[in-house]
């Protein structure tokens, strides 16, 4: 099951290019200051979950079910080295 399949109903994928001006302003709201990085906010574009560096696909899916399902507890920030 594919990305799409499996979150397409709560999931909007965006890529920035932080080297332009969007993204640069994106970043800077997000606290993004290496890349890659993946950023999760809900709705309205609080920060849910932000990830500097590599993860896995494995990762990613255990907290997108953890928000889908309420049990986030605020915001997440973490780093992974690797």
């Amino acid at each position: 099951m594919g990305w799409r399949d499996r979150y397409g109903r709560w999931l909007q994928v965006i890529r920035l290019d932080f080297l332009g001006p969007v993204g640069r302003t994106a970043a800077r709201h997000y606290g993004v200051w290496l890349i890659p990085a993946l950023v999760l906010t809900d709705g309205h574009a609080d920060l849910l979950e932000r990830q500097v560096a590599l993860m896995d696909p494995h990762a990613i899916a255990g907290r997108l079910d953890r928000i889908l399902a309420g049990g986030t507890g605020g915001t997440g920030v973490s780093g992974m080295a690797g």
